[in-house]
């Protein structure tokens, strides 16, 4: 009588026969491999490429041998060209991007290593990084006594957002109120002596700052009526 396999003992051995055959394919040695490591789907940057924001990497898909450590660099790229330089002590797997990275691109160099070997891959660079728009962090204020012939000035205020920075002044005469304003006529200095006409009236200043995502403005709040010269 010849000897056989019934029952769960059968159901047992046909399924480690099933996951012996699966093992043995080349689809299944091609997951691990062993070999070095070898890239089959690029490292991939995601997030805002605006200054300030934070960019994160995926290392790809590798195959080879086991085990595979991995090592991130970041690298600036050239806007318009294939010019890249390695950023210095960018080596993670994210990087904050930083008013120097404005007008570039970057891309995210992933080099994999295991017992056999290493081999690298570069990400597709991202679109230039933009400017942060500039935000009134502090709005501007005048300083001094508001009395004809008296020397005021004006503070521009906290300004957030890529530099360089340039702020442009304008002083308005307002009512008593600190309503109905407008421009004084060539008053853009940061400093406004009050004239004689503009007893009883207040002044503000108009602040406009520039960078190279555009402008903004911030106005401040009016100053006490302007008093009589000082006598004496």
């Amino acid at each position: 009588m010849r000897a056989g396999f019934s029952g769960p003992a059968r159901l047992t051995l046909t399924l480690t026969l099933t996951l012996l055959a699966l093992a043995s394919t080349p689809a299944a040695a091609g997951a691990q491999g062993s070999g070095p490591p070898v890239n089959t789907v690029l490292p991939v940057i995601s997030g805002t490429t605006e200054d300030g924001q934070t960019l994160k990497a995926t290392k790809g898909i590798w195959t080879g041998q086991a085990t595979i450590t991995y090592a991130y660099h970041w690298e600036r790229c050239e806007a318009s060209g294939p010019g890249c330089d390695a950023i210095p002590s960018a080596t993670r797997s994210s990087y904050k991007l930083g008013h120097e990275d404005v007008g570039h691109t970057l891309r995210i160099l992933v080099t994999a290593s295991n017992g056999v070997g290493k081999e690298s891959a570069a990400s597709e660079a991202t679109v230039e990084v933009a400017p942060t728009p500039l935000v009134d962090k502090g709005p501007p204020r005048i300083t001094g006594v508001a009395r004809v012939g008296e020397l005021l000035t004006a503070m521009a205020g906290t300004w957030k957002g890529t530099p360089p920075l340039s702020i442009a002044y304008q002083w308005q005469l307002c009512d008593s109120e600190g309503a109905t304003c407008a421009g004084i006529s060539g008053a853009t200095e940061s400093s406004y002596r009050p004239t004689h006409s503009q007893e009883g009236d207040t002044l503000r200043v108009l602040v406009t700052a520039s960078n190279p995502a555009g402008k903004a403005r911030a106005v401040s709040l009016p100053t006490n009526p302007i008093g009589p010269r000082r006598t004496g």
